[in-house]
C-alpha cells in the first residue's frame, strides 16, 4: 500500500536496505535538511525538503558529496506516489534541474535510480521476487519507452527540448 511505500522512502530503517546502505535523516518539514548518511555517519547526499505531502508527494534538493558529483550544483528530486487498484502503488521519481550533462546527470546513465527503486520495491514487497517487466524508464517527453526489467536512463533525444529531466515510473510497486 501507498503508506508502506512512503515509509520506505522516508524512514532510515528502510532506506538503509535499498539506498546503498545509507540512512535518511530528515523531519520532512519544508526547509529542513534532507541527508543520506552512510553507516559510519558520513553524509553522502545532502539537500533540503521543498514539498512534503505524505503519503503522496515529496520534493527535495539533491547534492552528491562524492567526487566528481560534489562539484555539481544541487538538483531536484520529486517522488510522486499514486494508489492504484489492488493495493498497488505507482511510484514516479523525477530528477531534474541539472546544469547540463553534469557528473550527476551522467551518473543516472548507469542506472542509479533504477537500481535504488528496484531494490526498494523488493524490500517493500517483503522479499518477493520482482515480476519481469515491472520497471520501465521513459524519456523526458514520455513518448518513448527506453526499457524494462534492466532499464537504464538515456540521454534525451531532443536535448533542446529538456536536457535536464529524467523520469522513472514503476506501475507495480506494491
Amino acid at each position: 500500500p501507498q503508506e508502506r511505500v512512503w515509509e520506505a522512502i522516508t524512514k532510515p530503517e528502510f532506506t538503509s536496505r535499498y539506498y546503498y546502505g545509507s540512512m535518511l535523516k530528515t523531519d520532512l518539514s519544508v526547509g529542513s535538511p534532507f541527508t543520506y548518511h552512510m553507516p559510519n555517519g558520513a553524509p553522502i547526499i545532502e539537500g533540503e525538503v521543498v514539498t512534503s505531502d505524505p503519503p503522496k508527494r515529496l520534493v527535495h534538493t539533491y547534492h552528491s558529496l562524492w567526487p566528481p558529483m560534489n562539484e555539481d550544483a544541487p538538483t531536484k528530486v520529486s517522488w510522486e506516489l499514486e494508489s492504484m487498484p489492488g493495493g498497488v502503488t505507482k511510484v514516479t521519481v523525477i530528477h531534474e534541474e541539472f546544469q547540463g550533462e553534469t557528473a550527476t546527470y551522467q551518473g543516472l546513465q548507469s542506472g542509479g535510480w533504477t537500481r535504488v527503486l528496484r531494490t526498494m520495491k523488493w524490500w517493500v514487497g517483503r522479499g518477493e521476487a520482482r515480476p519481469p517487466g515491472t520497471w520501465s524508464v521513459f524519456l523526458p517527453d514520455r513518448r518513448k519507452m527506453v526499457g524494462n526489467v534492466t532499464p537504464h536512463f538515456k540521454t534525451p533525444v531532443d536535448k533542446k527540448k529538456n536536457p535536464t529531466r529524467a523520469e522513472l515510473t514503476s506501475p507495480r510497486t506494491q
